[in-house]
């Protein structure tokens, strides 16, 4: 073991801190249940939109079109509205795919209150997570040099099996007890940094506007963020007001975490980042593969402004290092940034 959080520390610095996985369906029902029936229509696939001066229009594959005075676009990464109104934003493919799914049960000695993730050969990580109903949902990635390979797309669970044998377990056992029918694949992609999330009466949240690797940790809390901050104004000022603020408050809180590069063509390797914190803007410096880290020991530390860095860790035996990045100030640590396995200190 590398790396584990002590959130008892965290939570006397900066408040009570939980962590709770769900399925994602489950969160859904949760989210759904809050709204009245009419308030949700489906079959309404959004296929195109134009603003005017006092609302917006959008249009749907069905031939509908939907006047509003105001539109929050949250339809993701591959956002239909902010390809309409942000045609030169463009997805970044980060070099790396993945694999996921839910087996049933509870493997022997599995703790279900933590998470655990593991970094192999060749860019191979696994992660693992028990989720309600006795499930652990997994995902497993590696380095892809094209997205969409045709090459990968052709992998079933019997030779991601074999690609992750020599894991520890409980992986092999997982893997095992999971359906074959159950496995989702996808490339993983993020965004070009945007200037605005907001183009006259639409404004974007969430992935739409700024997707962010997952390896950062960061996607739902910036999208509740977005949701929190845009509520909050739309209850205190006119909505062109509220527009000009949300965009002000937000683009400069999410596109730091854009900044990361995507990764080497061989596997998750770490080039550069950023980080910054309210008190403090660090510079981009370089990660796990450049730079003058001071050795102490096996732990190299790099020093980037003040109240950021980072810290690299690595493992002569097993040919694993990870990176990790905090924030200074009054902001909570941003976390893992970067994982970079099987380089050399």
């Amino acid at each position: 073991m590398l790396q584990m959080t002590d959130l008892a520390a965290l939570s006397q610095r900066y408040g009570h801190l939980s962590m709770a996985v769900l399925h994602r369906g489950g969160l859904h029902h949760a989210l759904l249940s809050a709204l009245p029936q009419s308030a949700i229509r489906l079959g309404m696939k959004c296929v195109g939109a134009r603003t005017h001066e006092a609302g917006a229009v959008l249009r749907f594959a069905n031939g509908h079109t939907v006047e509003a005075d105001l539109v929050l676009a949250c339809d993701g990464v591959h956002s239909a509205i902010r390809k309409a109104v942000f045609p030169k934003a463009r997805e970044r493919f980060a070099r790396y795919t993945c694999w996921r799914a839910i087996s049933p049960g509870i493997p022997a000695g599995f703790d279900p209150t933590r998470l655990s993730e593991s970094w192999g050969a060749a860019g191979k990580r696994i992660g693992l997570a028990a989720i309600p109903g006795e499930r652990i949902y997994w995902f497993a990635c590696c380095g892809a040099r094209r997205i969409k390979d045709p090459d990968l797309a052709k992998i079933g669970l019997t030779e991601l099996q074999a690609r992750f044998a020599e894991f520890h377990d409980p992986v092999p056992e997982v893997l095992a007890s999971t359906s074959s029918d159950a496995v989702i694949w996808t490339d993983i992609e993020d965004l070009d940094p945007m200037p605005s999330f907001t183009h006259g009466r639409i404004v974007l949240l969430g992935d739409a506007a700024h997707a962010v690797k997952p390896d950062l940790g960061q996607g739902a809390g910036l999208s509740i963020e977005d949701a929190a901050v845009l509520a909050s104004l739309l209850g205190r000022l006119p909505i062109d007001e509220t527009l000009h603020e949300y965009d002000a408050r937000r683009v400069g809180r999410a596109s730091p975490r854009l900044r990361v590069p995507p990764l080497r063509k061989g596997g998750p390797v770490a080039k550069s980042t950023r980080c910054s914190t309210s008190q403090s803007r660090g510079e981009e410096y370089p990660g796990a593969l450049h730079g003058s880290p001071t050795r102490r020991g096996p732990r190299h530390r790099f020093r980037a402004g003040a109240g950021c860095g980072l810290n690299r860790s690595y493992n002569a035996a097993q040919g694993i290092a990870t990176t990790t990045g905090w924030s200074g100030g009054d902001q909570p640590p941003l976390g893992v940034l970067i994982k970079t396995p099987n380089i050399p200190a």
